[in-house]
């Protein structure tokens, strides 16, 4: 769990993890914005001390389901926490994956929270959230993705 930086734009969402029931999370979400921090490529990142997993593998496949207000992912194996094994994670209010739209992206396991990166159309609309919430993260850069 690295907190706040500059690169790092906090955005407000509510996490729900899923297996027979549902874990609601509060944590520090950030579109953590590519050439800061270390990230190599514009992602969001979920941080809340609570997200320790037992997982051996660090990082996953997933596909990502837009939904009203959100969008959930479903890992290509349950993240393990005990006795559970969550097999999705709700996301409201961040709207980057249209309502019904399916695409590919990857979960990544880290010391104290979750990041989930996306396919490079969603990607832009992350850096487009950000833009407005941080200009000044973009003043010398050009959009990150090559088209």
């Amino acid at each position: 769990m690295t907190g706040p930086c500059r690169g790092k734009v906090p955005v407000k969402v509510d996490v729900t993890f899923y297996d027979n029931h549902s874990w609601k999370v509060k944590v520090d979400a950030y579109i953590h914005v590519k050439g800061y921090a270390l990230a190599r490529i514009t992602h969001l990142d979920l941080e809340s001390e609570e997200l320790e997993f037992d997982n051996e593998e660090k990082g996953y496949g997933a596909i990502i389901v837009g939904k009203e207000n959100g969008f959930v992912v479903v890992p290509r194996k349950p993240l393990i926490k005990g006795n559970h094994r969550y097999t999705k994670i709700k996301v409201n209010g961040l709207d980057v994956v249209k309502k019904g739209e399916r695409v590919g992206g990857h979960l990544g396991l880290k010391e104290g929270g979750i990041f989930i990166g996306f396919k490079k159309e969603v990607i832009q609309r992350l850096e487009e959230i950000a833009r407005k919430l941080e200009p000044d993260l973009f003043e010398n850069k050009q959009s990150t993705l090559k088209l």
